[in-house]
């Protein structure tokens, strides 16, 4: 919330859809249209919440962030609850969760910023409490 707020806005993915690697920044989206930014409106409380119970309230007001380590098994990830298995960790990485479900076992639907052909079409399952992920989550209500 702070980079949207300083930044004047967020770009919309659909003006710059992830390409999986470094490209240079533009001052319009690829049709050639001036890009239009999403905007804080009127944020009216910021918070950060902790474990399940922190997340189901964070919910209830929309999405919310978290940043989680990643291992390499979660490039790979097509579908499934993805859980961190302990293997050495190749980065960080943000994501938005939009659900929390209990069954068939604790996990949130999140969507990531790879595009649609990742995963479950751009979203996946993550498991509840693992990769170092419940201390970190941030949620706005607007």
């Amino acid at each position: 919330m702070y980079y949207i707020r300083e930044n004047n806005g967020l770009v919309k993915e659909t003006c710059f859809p992830y390409v999986a690697r470094n490209t240079p920044c533009h001052k319009k989206c690829k049709d050639g249209k001036d890009w239009k930014s999403a905007h804080i409106c009127n944020c009216v409380k910021y918070k950060r919440c902790h474990g399940v119970s922190g997340m189901k309230e964070c919910l209830q007001s929309g999405p919310a962030t978290f940043g989680f380590r990643v291992e390499r098994s979660f490039m790979a990830y097509k579908d499934g609850i993805y859980k961190c298995r302990g293997a050495p960790i190749v980065g960080g990485h943000a994501v938005l969760a939009m659900g929390l479900f209990e069954k068939p076992e604790c996990h949130y639907y999140v969507k990531n910023s790879w595009g649609s052909r990742w995963g479950l079409k751009g979203y996946f399952k993550f498991a509840c409490g693992t990769c170092r992920m419940d201390g970190g989550v941030a949620c706005t209500k607007f």
